[in-house]
C-alpha cells in the first residue's frame, strides 16, 4: 500500500473535482482519497504495485492526463511515497 499523487487537471471545475474525489473511493484498491495544496492533484491511498495505480489511474483520464508518485512530480517513475519520519 502506497500514497500516490494523482493529477486531475482534466476535471477543470470544482464540481467535476469533488465528483472525481468521492468516486475514486468505489473502486476496491483506493483506500483512501485526499486533498493537496493543489486543486489539481489528488493524493490517493492505493493498495497496489505501481504499475497497478498506473494502470488504474490511466483509465480515469483523458491521455493527457499525469499521474505520478508523491512527493516526485517526474511522471516516467512511478515509486511509493516516503513520509517523514
Amino acid at each position: 500500500m502506497s500514497i500516490y499523487e494523482l493529477a486531475i487537471s482534466w476535471a477543470e471545475t470544482a464540481a467535476e473535482r469533488r465528483s472525481v474525489r468521492s468516486e475514486l473511493p468505489a473502486c476496491d484498491e483506493v483506500l483512501g482519497v485526499f486533498l493537496t495544496p493543489r486543486d489539481d492533484v489528488l493524493a490517493v491511498l492505493f493498495d497496489g504495485a505501481p504499475r497497478e495505480f498506473h494502470a488504474w489511474a490511466s483509465r480515469l483520464a483523458p491521455c493527457s492526463a499525469l499521474v505520478f508518485p508523491m512527493p516526485s512530480a517526474h511522471p516516467a517513475r512511478l515509486e511509493p511515497a516516503t513520509g517523514p519520519t
